[in-house]
């Protein structure tokens, strides 16, 4: 049978000095966003005439397919 380690009592061990890694500086703040005013999201709305190629496109309503 292995006899039991002895373990030290960690109130009489000594502390460590104190150690910093490192400061962090809180981030700036940011500016405010020009508006995007150089291309529009289109959505086709209903389906294409006889003689047209492509749906209506719409920029009032949007949505997305994955």
């Amino acid at each position: 049978m292995v006899p039991e380690p002895i373990w030290p009592d960690p109130d009489k061990e000594p502390l460590p000095p104190p150690l910093i890694n490192s400061m962090l500086k809180k981030p700036p703040n940011r500016t405010e966003r020009t508006k995007i005013t150089k291309f529009k999201i289109m959505t086709p709305n209903g389906e294409p005439a006889e003689n047209e190629k492509y749906p209506p496109m719409v920029d009032t309503a949007t949505r997305w397919v994955i």
